[in-house]
């Protein structure tokens, strides 16, 4: 069964937002989603964009 671009960048995701979420909790970081959400939604763009780049210059074509 092969995983695809979409399935490991969910999981990391999920991950990444775990972390920030017990750093949260413990003190750590003190972050305002609000404003981390101007953040993070770009990159999930430019990410994405970039998998359709090496895509298609890997001549694999197709889409998500």
């Amino acid at each position: 069964m092969r995983c695809g671009f979409l399935t490991y960048l969910v999981a990391f995701s999920l991950m990444a937002l775990g972390v920030v979420l017990l750093l949260m909790n413990i003190g750590v970081v003190d972050l305002d989603f609000h404003k981390a959400w101007h953040y993070f939604y770009p990159l999930l763009f430019l990410i994405v964009g970039l998998k359709w780049l090496i895509d298609y210059f890997r001549n694999q074509g197709g889409s998500l």
